[in-house]
């Protein structure tokens, strides 16, 4: 099971970002801070986990994509399978079934 907790909202919401939460596992009780809450307006909606900086091994600076330019990230953990209960916890934390 997933508890959702610490709900932190992005006001105003940016791009498909609408917040943070911590999400506690169970049994285990490992807790994954900082994940966020993503939708967009046609529906769809998912859960990030945390990411940390990608680096470059050279310059030893975060690395930036060379088309976009924009800060590039690498994941800590894997998430198959992990999307719904995420979501449905977030729900529970919020109070309702739909997007905030």
């Amino acid at each position: 099971m997933i508890e959702a907790l610490n709900w932190r909202a992005v006001e105003p919401p940016k791009n498909t970002l609408r917040g943070f939460c911590d999400l506690k596992l169970s049994p285990s009780g490992l807790v994954l801070h900082d994940c966020s809450l993503h939708s967009r307006p046609e529906g769809k909606r998912w859960i990030g986990l945390p990411v940390r900086p990608r680096i470059d091994s050279v310059t030893r600076l975060q690395s930036k994509d060379a088309a976009t330019g924009k800060f590039q990230w690498m994941p800590i953990a894997e998430r198959e399978r992990f999307q719904a209960a995420a979501l449905a916890a977030t729900d529970r934390l919020l109070g309702k079934g739909g997007t905030p």
